[in-house]
């Protein structure tokens, strides 16, 4: 009932298709998307930023552990890491795949943490082995698929990331482009057709995903107290999503 709710004050901040883009982004729900822009995704190989998966929910603990582990110890940057997992999974309505995706990067974050890279790394495919043995259909599960792919990247590719030099925002785009390279194999296999201009698009809208997810989440919030409040507030979130539905139209229409 409440997604319904907040579905519907995103349909009341925002025009289409930028109301059920960002109800996409941050919920995993279509809405009222307009069938035109949904082949559009398609066509760029973008269909994936709709579905809450385990590539959305490493995209908020990485860039939640990137930002704060700069300014603040380890200790509560893996603490504000997990309980952005968790608002993400109960935001995205906590489907199978999208708690599997949670515990698996909690797991992951908590590794970290308490011990060194290595051991995260280890405990990343005891989990994902773990999870296979219990239930082996997994193997074919897109989400855990996601889930065990975009963990590999923060892991794996991020830190080797840090040697590009690339001044403000460095804590925003690293933990991204990990998730996002990491994860580009699975999502032009699974979602749509596998095109040219897929790997340019992604790049061109991928990084502003987490902003759109945290924006989006403040406007639900806010609309929840306030439509008002929460109104003012779209026209900020309106920004990136512009830029994000006219990206994905421009290419979708080549």
């Amino acid at each position: 009932k409440w997604r319904k709710k907040w579905v519907t004050i995103l349909e009341k901040t925002l025009p289409e298709p930028m109301s059920s883009l960002g109800a996409g982004i941050l919920l995993g729900v279509r809405g009222e998307m307009p069938r035109e822009f949904y082949d559009q995704l398609v066509a760029t190989g973008t269909l994936h930023v709709i579905a809450a998966s385990g590539f959305n929910v490493m995209i908020v603990a990485g860039v939640l552990m990137s930002l704060f582990k700069r300014w603040f110890s380890r200790g509560v940057a893996t603490i504000v890491g997990i309980t952005g997992i968790g608002v993400y999974v109960g935001l995205a309505g906590g489907s199978a795949s999208v708690v599997r995706a949670g515990i698996m990067g909690s797991l992951t974050l908590m590794a970290y943490f308490w011990g060194r890279p290595t051991e995260a790394k280890r405990l990343l495919w005891v989990a994902a082995y773990g999870m296979l043995l219990i239930n082996p259909l997994l193997i074919a599960d897109v989400g855990w698929q996601l889930s065990v792919s975009a963990t590999a990247g923060l892991l794996y590719l991020e830190p080797k990331l840090h040697k590009v030099k690339v001044g403000l925002g460095a804590e925003y785009i690293y933990p991204t482009v990990a998730a996002s390279v990491a994860t580009a194999p699975i999502i032009w296999w699974h979602f749509g057709r596998v095109a040219w201009i897929s790997p340019i698009v992604n790049l061109l809208i991928l990084p502003i995903v987490p902003l759109i997810m945290l924006l989006a989440a403040v406007v639900v919030g806010a609309g929840s107290l306030s439509m008002r409040v929460g109104q003012v507030i779209g026209w900020i979130l309106y920004v990136p999503l512009w830029w994000m539905v006219r990206v994905i139209e421009w290419w979708g229409n080549l």
